[in-house]
This record gives C-alpha cells, sequence and structure tokens, in this order.
C-alpha cells in the first residue's frame, strides 16, 4: 500500500457488506484490507503497459523469459491487466463473495476470499489470436460508479454519460440506458431492487425503473436550498421559493418553468413515480392541482400537450420615465396562432393587479386581441408586466416595462383584519389565546396612529371568538376593497386548523362543527380569496394556527428557558402531543373529541399550500409551525410564540435590523423564524415565502 505521504491521490473506498473488509485504490494501487486490524490481504489489477505488453509477448509465443501463455480469447487483456492497477471504482456484491472492478481500460470480478479473478466471463466476443483485434474492442472508461442489484443478479457501471449491465449469469451485457449529459460519478440500487439512482456530473440525480430501464425522475439541487424534480415528460416538482434560471428548451428556444406552470407543475406525479409517500399525500397535491384549474377556469382536457407560447405585445411605445398620476394607460394586444385565448395579466413589481382571474377576455375561439389597459402605480419604482394565456393554460412570455411614480406626500392607511377563536361553540375545543393574539396585534398597529410625525389611518376589523364565523370572515373581503393600491393590508387568523376524509384544509371558525368542517369552516382557498384583487398590493398574511399534533393532555412541558422581556431566561411550555398522529383538535383538559386524522406528510403539504399563496396572490405568507409541529405556547405572555415573536418585533422595533425605523415584510420574516426558534429551542419553526425583491414594503 502507498505510504501515507504519497501523492497518489485514492480514487475508492468501499466496505464489503458485513463489515470485514475494506477495498481500496488509489492512482496506481488497489487491494483489499481486513477492516478489523489494517492488514493488507491481497491487491488487485495488473501492473498498467508494460505488464500488457508482457503478457502480450508471452501470449503469442515470443521469446520473453517465460514459457508461452496461450490465451483462448486476447480480448481478456483489456479486462485482467490493462488499466486495472488505475481502477476507479469497486463494489461488492450482496453477499460479499465477488468485488467488482472497473479501470481506466477495463473492468472484472474477484473472488473476495482469494483476491484470484472469478471465474464470469465477459461479453461473447469471438475469439482471436490477432492482437490488434483485440486492441479494438478494448473499452476506454474514465467514469466511476458501480452496483450490484440487491439479488445479485445485476451489475450495473457507469461509461461516461452511459449505465451499462453484467448479466452475471451469462457474463453478457445489456441495453445501456442513456440521458444524463455528463459523465456519471456515482450509482446504487434502492434497497428493495425497484429503482438504480444514478448521480453525473450534470448536476442531477436520476432514478431509473430497474426492470424497465425508463427514466422516472430527475432531482436537481439548485445552490444551498432550492430543488427541482423533473419527469421525461416534462411533470416538475419545485421548491416553494420558485426556481429562477430554470427553464425548458424546445425547438432551440428556452422557456421560463413559468410560462406552463398550469399543464407542469404536478407534485402529485413526482411523487407517484418516486413510489415512496403515501396515497393520502399524493391525492392532497392531486386535489389541490384540480382545485387551482378550476379556479383558473380550466379543466386537464383543456391543457395543450405541445410547447406552443400565445404572444403580446405593448403597442404603447413611449412609456414615460416618470410620471405624477397614479395610473397608467398602455395598449396592450394578444395573439395565438393555435388555441384561443382567456385572459390578460397584469403585474406591478410582480404581484397580480386584477387579481388571479387577470383580465377575461370575451367567450369564444378569439385568437387576436387588442385593448387599453390602466395600471395603478406605487410611489416609486414601478416594474409592470403584461402576459396572455390560452385556453390550454399556457401563459406568454411577459413582456415588461418601467416607470416611477413620483407621489409627493400620500398619505398611507393600514387595514387590519384581525380573526381569533379561543371560545367554540363546541367548548371542547377552546383555546387559550388564539382571540388575544388577535386582539393583540390589533393593538400594535392601532398605535400606529398616536406616533410622532405620522399621517397614516389605521382600520381594524376584529372577528374575534362569537364573530369568527365563515359569513362574517368572507365579509371582510368588501371592507378589504376599499384599500388603496398603495395601502398596507394585514390580515392575522389565529385558532385550530382541522381537515375532513378528503384532507382539506379548513380554518376553525366558532361554529365549526369537527365532524363535518366543511359546513361552516373556512376553507384555505377562501384565505387566498380575502387577498386576491383587492386594490392594496402591500398584503401580509400571518397565521398562527396549529398544521399538525394531536394534543394528549394539558400538560406541560418546559422546552426553554426564556424572559418575556428580553427574549432571555423564563420558561416556555408547551402542550404536549403525538406528532405522528397528525391533526386533531382537542380541548386543554384532555377531553377529546374525533375529527379528522392525517399523516404528517399531509400536514407539511398544507403547511407548503399556506406559504405558497403569494404566487398567486401577491400576498406575502408568514405561518407560525411547520407541517409536522405544533404553535406552542408561553402562558408567561399570554400569547403563543408566533404572535409573542410578532407583537415585540414591531412595537419594540426589534425586527428592525437595519435600524431605518421601518420593519420590512424581509426582515419581519427573518426575525419571527429566527425568534422563534431560539425561543423554542427548536421545537417550533416558522416559514414564510422568499420576499419579493422588487417590492420589499414595510409592515410597520
Amino acid at each position: 500500500m502507498p505510504e501515507p505521504d504519497s501523492p497518489q491521490g485514492i480514487q475508492e473506498m468501499t466496505f464489503s457488506p458485513d463489515g470485514k473488509m475494506l477495498a481500496l485504490s488509489t492512482d496506481g494501487f488497489a487491494g483489499v484490507f481486513n477492516a478489523a486490524n489494517g492488514d493488507q490481504l491481497y491487491t488487485i489489477g495488473g501492473g498498467g503497459m508494460s505488464s500488457l505488453l508482457d503478457l502480450a509477448i508471452s501470449g503469442f509465443g515470443q521469446d520473453s523469459g517465460n514459457s508461452p501463455t496461450i490465451m483462448s480469447n486476447p480480448f481478456d487483456l483489456q479486462n485482467q491487466v490493462v488499466g486495472l492497477r488505475y481502477i476507479k471504482t469497486l463494489s461488492f456484491s450482496p453477499t460479499g463473495h465477488l468485488l467488482f472492478s472497473v479501470g481506466m481500460m477495463g473492468k472484472q470480478f474477484w473472488e473476495t476470499d482469494s483476491g484470484k479473478p472469478a471465474p464470469i466471463r465477459l461479453g461473447s466476443r469471438t475469439p482471436t489470436t490477432d492482437p490488434k483485434e483485440a486492441v479494438k474492442g478494448m473499452e476506454l472508461n474514465m467514469s466511476r460508479g458501480a452496483a450490484f442489484s440487491p439479488d445479485g443478479k445485476i451489475v450495473a457501471y457507469s461509461h461516461g454519460r452511459l449505465i451499462k449491465f453484467i448479466d452475471l449469469a451469462t457474463g453478457k451485457e445489456r441495453e445501456p440506458l442513456s440521458g444524463h449529459t455528463s459523465d456519471i460519478s456515482s450509482m446504487v440500487y434502492s434497497p428493495d431492487g425497484r429503482f438504480l439512482v444514478s448521480g453525473a456530473k450534470d448536476g442531477t440525480i436520476r432514478l431509473w425503473d430497474a426492470q424497465t430501464g425508463n427514466e422516472q425522475v430527475s432531482l436537481i439541487a439548485i445552490g444551498r436550498e432550492d430543488y427541482a424534480a423533473v419527469t421525461p415528460d416534462q411533470y416538475y416538482r419545485l421548491s416553494k421559493n420558485r426556481i429562477k434560471g430554470v427553464a425548458f428548451r424546445a425547438n432551440g428556444t428556452l422557456y421560463p418553468f413559468d410560462q406552463f406552470d398550469l399543464r407542469f407543475n404536478r407534485p402529485d406525479i413526482i411523487l407517484e413515480r418516486l413510489g415512496q409517500s403515501s396515497p393520502d399525500l399524493i391525492q392532497s397535491y392531486r386535489q389541490a392541482y384540480e382545485k387551482r384549474l378550476k379556479k383558473m377556469g380550466l379543466t386537464q382536457d383543456m391543457l395543450g400537450n405541445d410547447f406552443h407560447l400565445p404572444e403580446v405585445e405593448i403597442l404603447t411605445k413611449s412609456i414615460p420615465v416618470s410620471v405624477t398620476t397614479p395610473e397608467l394607460s398602455i395598449r396592450v394586444k394578444a395573439a395565438d396562432s393555435q388555441y384561443a385565448l382567456n385572459r390578460l395579466n397584469v403585474f406591478v413589481n410582480d404581484i397580480p393587479v386584477y387579481g388571479t382571474g387577470g383580465i377575461q377576455l370575451p367567450s369564444g375561439k378569439i385568437s387576436s386581441h387588442e385593448q387599453d389597459v390602466n395600471v395603478p402605480l406605487v410611489p416609486g419604482r414601478n416594474k409592470i408586466q403584461v402576459s396572455a394565456i390560452n385556453q390550454q393554460g399556457t401563459e406568454s412570455l411577459r413582456q415588461t416595462v418601467y416607470t416611477r411614480f413620483s407621489a409627493g406626500n400620500i398619505s398611507q392607511d393600514i387595514f387590519v383584519l384581525a380573526i381569533g377563536v379561543s371560545h367554540y361553540q363546541n367548548t371542547a375545543y377552546n383555546l387559550r389565546y388564539a382571540a388575544k393574539d388577535a386582539n393583540d396585534l390589533a393593538n400594535v398597529y392601532q398605535t400606529i396612529e398616536s406616533q410622532a410625525g405620522t399621517n397614516a389611518h389605521v382600520h381594524i376589523l376584529r372577528l374575534t371568538d362569537q364573530k369568527a364565523t365563515r359569513p362574517e370572515i368572507l365579509k371582510a373581503k368588501d371592507w378589504l376593497m376599499q384599500s388603496r393600491i398603495h395601502d398596507l393590508v394585514v390580515v392575522f387568523a389565529a385558532g385550530h386548523g382541522m381537515t375532513d376524509k378528503q384532507s382539506n384544509y379548513y380554518f376553525g371558525t366558532h361554529d365549526i362543527d369537527p365532524q363535518n368542517p366543511a359546513a361552516k369552516g373556512l376553507p384555505y382557498e377562501e384565505f387566498e380569496f380575502l387577498l386576491d384583487g383587492i386594490p392594496a398590493l402591500q398584503k401580509v398574511l400571518l397565521i398562527d394556527t396549529c398544521f399538525s399534533g394531536e394534543i394528549d393532555k394539558d400538560e406541560a412541558v418546559i422546552v426553554r428557558e426564556a424572559d418575556p422581556d428580553t427574549l432571555q431566561s423564563t420558561r416556555v411550555i408547551m402542550r404536549s402531543f403525538q406528532a405522528a398522529r397528525g391533526i386533531s383538535v382537542v380541548s386543554d383538559n384532555g377531553n377529546e373529541e374525533g375529527s379528522g386524522r392525517l399523516s404528517p406528510d399531509v400536514i407539511r403539504f398544507q403547511q407548503d399550500w399556506f406559504a405558497d399563496l403569494r404566487h398567486g396572490t401577491g400576498a406575502s405568507v408568514i405561518s407560525s409551525s411547520s407541517g409536522n409541529e405544533y404553535s406552542l405556547e408561553g402562558p408567561q405572555w399570554g400569547n403563543g410564540v408566533f404572535t409573542y415573536a410578532l407583537v415585540h418585533g414591531l412595537k419594540d422595533g426589534k425586527a428592525d435590523t437595519n435600524g431605518d425605523d421601518r420593519i420590512t415584510v424581509s426582515e419581519l420574516q427573518a426575525f419571527v423564524i429566527e425568534q422563534v426558534q431560539e425561543l423554542t429551542n427548536g421545537g417550533q419553526n416558522p416559514t414564510a415565502r422568499r420576499e419579493n425583491l422588487e417590492y420589499d414594503f414595510a409592515v410597520y
């Protein structure tokens, strides 16, 4: 074995299944060691080109000082000598009796008890004594990665961008798999043998059906947090922060993912093909997709199957650099050579000013449409975008113009809708602090009017306890419609979360029936309805509601010491729960009544669903906890931990991290997430969509 200070780099290391042997290769050495004491058992491979020459001369009857060696198949030179000294890949069989190696110019099976080549003839070439023919068959391979199937019948190994297979019973190779766009670097079979997983320098991890060889999904990590999962037929699932810089390529043209979002954004298909998720979770995503189509007035049958895009053009060529009026009129033309047009979308700073429904075009097969569009403006810089959607649900590329609104001294009003339910019609579901949380947050905003130098008017609508019914909450939409484009809208909701048998989420209104939450509960999409299409572009949704955890009883569990004033030292108390059993709401005193039970995976889906709300309405969303957690309470504060962090971050200015006397969405998000995690010692983790970089507005 090379000395420790040898410049020869390690190429591969792997343990035998029983952990007793370690196989290792470097640039110039390959061998097997006793894992218990480090003793070298034997070396494998040849001695490089000099050994090839010696064996070739000997094999063809030349005087080499050795007895002539008669080889029935000189192609074995490749597998037994050439380059095996420079082994790139090592893999033990499931039983550990075979070791497979791949070198720069050869591959070989070895018997692990002796270190000798195994009697497995590779390939089915016709024996020849012509060295030139032997050299022609050599397989130059500098790739890495090999794996035995769990039953030990097949070994897969990389060859550049290909995955090759050897049937151990016959030594013959099967049809290779292709799909990677650069050299493969590793591979492994799933324990059940259903999938072969390969990773390559193209940055993708690809899952293959081990029986059919069909590619199932490509997994792509982008940066430290974002990801994409894409199927060969273009269905995808993206991280909730929405991938930028990832696109479809069709006929030499690049299209952003969002252009085909309605058709190809299918997490349910991705999870189904991965084969690891529960049927409940897959069904939840499928229902969410169907609801999305229904909201857009589309059906799956209407969606196209090509990469055709409608076109949109801003006909107004002279967009002023700066304006003094709060509205800009532009003329827009949309056209589609294949499908009927459905609607126009108008965005200001990435927020849909006409809501998710956009501007509906006249019904019928309209292939071309032209009209003036009035675009409301906010003070300062305005990025204006226009797009068209056809009846296949495909969005055109967005056309973009910029202008600045010199507003002068415009007063901003603040609308706060505070919803909280502590006392339920069914008293078994009563909570301690939800209604107080809503009132406390509203009071924080109420004090803005008394601050020196402010000209803001604060409008507050409190819907707590008996007032927090579905009809009353939905009526609040008319109240929010009184806002103006430059106003701030804050919607806060605290209470229980419940589900029905179809995994649909409902906010726990005062009179909700846990056995039939659909009757009077507030569905998720109606939270979206409250914020969709209202005049104000600055809108934030704060949700302090539990998304998981079945409360066993009102048992105090100390999570962390924390002081209510300094966020440092006293006790944080939570109610114990059984996270594995999903959503089930019970009383604080342990009296339990039935409700829907969901797996933690389904709860996480619902949490992501809330966090993704900004994509449709333009609202920024901060939720109190991640999917498999319960929102914790600190009784010495008289609030939930999430609300406590919100109130002190705003009122005490602690969320103003840059000290400019204004707290933006991004600052509030970062502060609340950090503080709640710190106060609960990681027991509760708020979630938030990434801030809108085009419009990181002030929330206080």
